[in-house]
């Protein structure tokens, strides 16, 4: 056994790829437009076809959106950090965004 990053235990040969994205927070915000809904579908739909295990929530109370301070929704936020605003993107980019948090 190995210790990874903080108190994680892996075992020699485990797939390790899920490790980069424990404690992983994703949020979508959006005041449910056709755009902020698509966002949401698409990270779910990226952490499900990637195996990814994080967790996703939609905030759509304006007064939690300001706190983020974006100029433009859909907003993608993981763990605290603004990684996109603005645009509806697409799985690439998003496998892209997590791969390099």
């Amino acid at each position: 056994m190995k210790m990874v990053a903080n108190h994680v235990w892996i075992v020699p040969g485990q797939n390790v790829t899920n490790l980069l994205y424990i404690n992983m927070i994703i949020k979508i915000l959006g005041t449910g437009c056709s755009n902020c809904k698509a966002l949401e579908n698409t990270v779910r739909f990226t952490l499900n076809k990637f195996d990814i295990d994080a967790e996703v929530i939609k905030e759509e109370d304006i007064q939690e959106i300001v706190k983020y301070r974006v100029m433009s929704l859909p907003a993608l936020v993981i763990n605290d950090k603004v990684v996109s605003s603005g645009k509806r993107l697409k799985v690439d980019d998003i496998k892209s965004i997590l791969d390099n948090m």
